[in-house]
This record gives C-alpha cells, structure tokens and sequence, in this order.
C-alpha cells in the first residue's frame, strides 16, 4: 500500500503572507489604540495624529506632531494629568505592556483571519 502526498507550496505562501499582512495591520492599530491609552493630551491632537500618520499596512504606529518626539522621549516632563491622568513618556511601549494579552490574541485572530 503506498500514499501519495501532494504539497501546493505556493498557496501555503500565499496564505501565509495574507495572514502575516492582516496581522500587520491590526497590531499596529492595536498598538496605537492601547499606546493612546498613555499619551500625554492637551488639545488631543497628539493622539489624533496617530490615526492620521500611522501606516499600519507597514506595520508603523506614527504619532505625527512636530513636538511628538520631545515629549516621547521626554522622561524629564512633568505631564499634566488634567486630560489623561495615565499620561506618560514612551506611551506606545507602556500601552504594549499592559495590553499584551489583548494584543497577542488580536494579532493570532487576525493571522487566522487573513489565512482564510
């Protein structure tokens, strides 16, 4: 008795690569949503650049504004809790840290997904 296997490894690549592509695309939204959560707020525009700059396509959560990366790396800052009692520097990384789990299971629903 013999058995013959057959591997299309074309569309394992190809549903592969749509998968990694969907999953791309949600984290950084995910990472922009939960980076948010930290990011210091005066008027909001700081964060509604993240929204209007990011590429997530490209896997880029981009906080445009010019004084955005002063305030990112801005350890010094005293930021002011009035708006965003949360606020702080390294917002994204906070954000990442604390919604891990959320995170890890939007990027796997999302590789599924996009396997399909």
């Amino acid at each position: 008795m013999s058995v013959k296997v057959t591997t299309d490894f074309k569309n394992i690549k190809k549903r592969i690569e749509a998968g990694s592509k969907e999953l791309k695309i949600h984290v950084t939204e995910a990472v922009i949503t939960y980076g948010n959560i930290y990011c210091p707020e005066d008027t909001g525009d700081l964060k509604a650049s993240a929204y209007r700059d990011s590429k997530p396509e490209d896997g880029e959560a981009i906080w445009g504004k010019d004084y955005a990366a002063e305030n990112y790396y801005g350890v010094d800052r005293n930021f002011s809790k009035d708006r965003n009692p949360l606020a702080s520097a390294f917002w994204a990384e906070e954000g990442v840290k604390n919604g891990r789990e959320e995170i890890d299971q939007t990027a796997q629903k999302a590789f599924e997904r996009g396997m399909k």
